[in-house]
């Protein structure tokens, strides 16, 4: 299965999409304005441009063959390449997202960084989607890496898997992409955010065609595609899309230049009432499947999915907050 999942990733991925990282730390120090709405109207209109052109077609298309198309649309090819997030940095205005440029690895936790190359690709800016900081990178692996997770659950099911297997298999290509391709030969981060995205990303998917009560589409009897339901964004986004809260694993190289940064700017943040109320408000969401997944195979050593209890905020911070 190992072997299947690193083929994949090096086949099917372009060697310049080299997922980098963000850093939400920096969010903990100005308030951003929501971008929920923004993002909503951005969605909805990339989606029906998409039916216009599957409904010029001269024969109907299958549902799964329509959200594939819809889908290709939100592919990332190069870093920062993902639609929606350089309309994002187009769109946004200031109030919107922080820092206001991709060049701030000096200001970031990562300002001597393990990879030698990130200052030349930059990091994602911070955005707010209802009330949750986010790196912009997350809404690529939303829409560009669920939509890898989406192919390989559809695969799955049509050999036969269960909705469980076919599940459990997308995720799985997610943690080897980690250990891998966009995680560790990338930035020596394996990011259980990006995890996130990434199988909330399948969901959004699978809302197209597949799911049990609601579907987005819907085939009107002149056999065109309409979109009968928008996208919200704030549906799939959570607190776990956070990397101050849902943290990520660094190798030691990578962990002992970033800690004493963390230490040194963030640890004294952390009893602040903004801070605090944050992070208190995202205690009481519920967590997804993936992330109940990836806690457990975490606690158990399983698949390679990294321990984060000595790289936790707790535990860096323990004797000074």
């Amino acid at each position: 299965m190992t072997i299947f999942y690193l083929a994949y990733l090096l086949i099917c991925t372009p060697l310049k999409a080299l997922a980098l990282e963000t850093d939400n730390y920096l969010a903990w120090r100005v308030e951003l304005k929501d971008s929920s709405k923004k993002i909503n109207h951005f969605l909805k209109n990339q989606i029906n441009q998409s039916l216009i052109r599957i409904n010029n077609k001269s024969h109907p298309q299958r549902c799964l063959d329509v959200t594939r198309e819809i889908a290709s649309n939100f592919r990332a090819i190069l870093v920062h390449d993902n639609p929606v997030e350089k309309w994002l940095l187009r769109n946004l205005n200031k109030e919107e997202f922080y820092p206001h440029h991709l060049f701030f690895v000096e200001e970031s936790i990562f300002r001597n960084p393990y990879r030698i190359y990130i200052p030349e690709f930059g990091l994602a800016p911070n955005v707010r989607i209802n009330g949750i900081n986010l790196g912009m990178d997350k809404l690529t692996h939303w829409s560009s890496t669920g939509r890898r997770y989406f192919n390989i659950y559809i695969a799955a099911k049509n050999a036969g898997k269960t909705e469980l297997e076919a599940t459990l298999m997308a995720i799985d290509y997610g943690i080897m992409d980690e250990l891998s391709l966009h995680g560790y030969w990338a930035s020596g981060v394996f990011s259980f955010a990006d995890l996130e995205a990434n199988y909330q990303g399948l969901l959004f998917y699978k809302k197209f065609c597949f799911d049990r009560k609601n579907t987005y589409l819907k085939l009107t009897s002149e056999k065109k595609w309409i979109l009968v339901d928008s996208p919200k964004i704030e549906e799939y986004v959570n607190p776990y899309w956070d990397e101050t809260f849902n943290t990520s694993h660094l190798i030691s190289e990578n962990w002992k230049k970033v800690a004493p940064v963390v230490k040194e700017n963030y640890c004294n943040l952390i009893r602040s009432d903004e801070v605090l109320s944050l992070r208190l408000r995202y205690l009481q969401s519920d967590k997804s499947f993936s992330t109940k997944y990836l806690n457990e195979l975490s606690q158990q050593n399983q698949k390679e999915v990294p321990s984060r209890l000595n790289q936790s905020l707790e535990k860096l911070c323990q004797n000074l907050i």
